[in-house]
């Protein structure tokens, strides 16, 4: 098993300005199903304090759950289910989304190729579908290894 945890206080600018003061907590959790297997578990939690607009104020939480598979030793993939929710002061500024990701790699010595293919839905907590919904499929990724 491998446990993570991570802590700290994040600042964003907007020009000479001062816009967002964060502070988060995340987790993750890897744990082997077998010699080929994989669950990963990450967790986080970030309260946000906008610096520009009080009403985007609020508390993000976060939660995925996934499983890898190595098909052979250059060859896998893996599936992500994932959720996500914002709080914020103003309900027009609150989210919450949720989706499925999946990915397959290919080893080739110096080249690693990845495709990976996902599917969110996201939804204001306003009520109106400002955010409706999407799909995206990324175009294969390539990372140099080091040997």
């Amino acid at each position: 098993d491998k446990i993570q945890l991570l802590a700290g206080p994040a600042w964003r600018w907007y020009g000479d300005e001062p816009y967002t003061r964060s502070l988060a907590v995340s987790g993750s959790w890897q744990h082997p199903l077998g010699p080929r297997n994989q669950l990963r578990l990450d967790s986080g939690f970030v309260h946000i304090d906008n610096r520009r607009n009080d009403l985007q104020d609020g508390t993000q939480y976060s939660l995925s759950l996934g499983v890898d598979h190595a098909i052979s030793a250059r060859l896998g993939g893996g599936v992500q289910f994932a959720a996500s929710r914002q709080t914020a002061n103003d309900p027009g500024y609150a989210t919450a989304s949720g989706g499925i990701s999946g990915f397959l790699y290919r080893d080739t010595g110096r080249t690693t190729f990845v495709l990976g293919l996902g599917y969110n839905r996201s939804a204001d907590q306003s009520g109106s579908p400002a955010f409706v919904r999407s799909a995206a499929l990324s175009p294969s990724g390539v990372t140099p290894n080091e040997q």
